[in-house]
């Protein structure tokens, strides 16, 4: 890569020199890393660019905006905050570099069909991947573990844990950025909120274990809270994206009942999925591109559902569909399938049941060790959100929409 800075969209500058200690050439190496340049090739929102056609940014320049967050982040708690150690400000920027490496293609599609969370893969490459270990080895000996204990939220010391909520947690990094660079590249902007303004107003709690906004902040919160609830709403829960999604998961799956023998003839990508456990090699080798072209193979195939399905995906023809939220979605299946199979379908890929569901916010609870967000009041209390804003108590409901698809050719 040779360079130091990196043009974004988002954040307008990625600084790659800016870890203390660590010159920007070992930054590079592992944005160069297989692990990382793949991500190059997996989407960030998946089958959503079939409703927003400029969703096409990867996972690749997520991870880069995450990264470039943390480190303002961290500067920023820094200038309020003595915990945060030279080698501490490091692993947690890197980890969150690396938190979506372990991400399949088309993103969450891909975790429902292999059962495997991609947080589990990400902890695998951080640990046992072919370049990343030895990267962040050369960096710090002990790196490699830090960063594994920031991933998992397992800190050795207590008093960093507000540094594991910049990773994961209902505030971090992660968020922070794909809601900015989904509202953009989507062209909703619903996703907007002033994050800076935010992070200038975070701190860590009194004992370190996790991050606060001091009252000052309340309004950002809200913004970013209620900025996540409408891009649920409208981008990532939106009804033709999910049948896509669907689809392609009930397209694996009729893979799956017919056999790998049923599959053309050098097709790699769909006959990984007849493996119990994906080893880093072959998941490494997948990409959204690596099904997108065997797809194609599928438009002749025998079996009218695998041919109906791939058809569906290739030329974008959104499934049918029936809103069932409310009431038992159980007869319109049935009808459904039996008109598949009069049709010649295989009822149980050919119609499916999804349920679309979030809760946009999860209030503070400490007998369910859920940090939530809290906000310190000038008295040096600390209360949740919800206390503070009556329009966020609303959002830690659950909201749901039940719909029945089914593919009609």
């Amino acid at each position: 890569m040779a360079t130091s800075k990196i043009k974004c969209p988002v954040e307008g500058i990625v600084d790659l020199d800016l870890l203390p200690g660590v010159p920007p050439v070992k930054v590079e190496a592992l944005i160069d890393a297989p692990e990382v340049q793949r991500l190059r090739r997996v989407r960030q929102l998946g089958f959503t660019e079939y409703v927003y056609p400029g969703a096409t940014h990867s996972r690749f320049a997520h991870s880069l905006g995450a990264f470039q967050g943390a480190q303002r982040t961290l500067t920023r708690l820094r200038a309020v905050s003595d915990r945060i150690e030279d080698e501490w400000f490091v692993a947690t920027a890197l980890a969150c570099l690396l938190h979506d490496i372990g991400h399949g293609p088309f993103s969450h599609t891909f975790e429902s069909i292999t059962g495997q969370p991609h947080e589990e893969r990400t902890l695998e490459l951080v640990r046992r991947g072919p370049a990343v270990p030895d990267l962040l080895t050369d960096i710090d000996v002990d790196l490699v573990d830090r960063v594994g204990q920031l991933l998992t939220g397992s800190l050795s010391d207590p008093g960093l844990g507000f540094l594991a909520d910049l990773v994961s947690s209902a505030l971090d990094c992660d968020r922070m950025d794909y809601l900015r660079r989904d509202a953009l590249h989507t062209g909703a902007s619903y996703g907007s909120f002033d994050r800076d303004w935010l992070i200038r107003e975070m701190e860590p709690d009194d004992d370190g274990s996790s991050i606060v906004v001091i009252e000052k902040g309340r309004t950002a919160v809200e913004q970013y809270l209620i900025g996540r609830y409408h891009m649920f709403q409208n981008v990532y829960l939106h009804k033709t994206s999910r049948g896509f999604e669907g689809a392609f998961r009930s397209l694996c799956r009729r893979v799956l009942d017919l056999g790998r023998d049923h599959l053309p003839e050098g097709s790699r990508a769909f006959r990984m999925l007849f493996q119990d456990q994906i080893g880093v090699p072959e998941f490494l080798s997948l990409t959204d591109q690596s099904f997108l072209v065997e797809l194609e193979w599928l438009l002749g195939h025998g079996d009218p559902t695998v041919r109906g399905l791939a058809e569906a995906l290739h030329h974008r023809r959104p499934l049918r569909r029936e809103n069932v939220t409310g009431r038992d979605a159980e007869p319109v299946r049935r009808e459904r399938a039996g008109i598949a199979i009069d049709n010649g379908l295989d009822p149980d890929t050919a119609v499916w049941v999804d349920t679309a569901a979030d809760v946009p916010y999860r209030p503070y609870a400490p007998d369910l060790a859920r940090k939530g967000l809290r906000i310190r009041k000038p008295d040096g209390s600390l209360v949740d959100v919800t206390e503070l804003s009556p329009t966020l108590a609303a959002l830690s409901q659950r909201v749901a929409v039940e719909r029945v698809y089914w593919l009609e050719v």
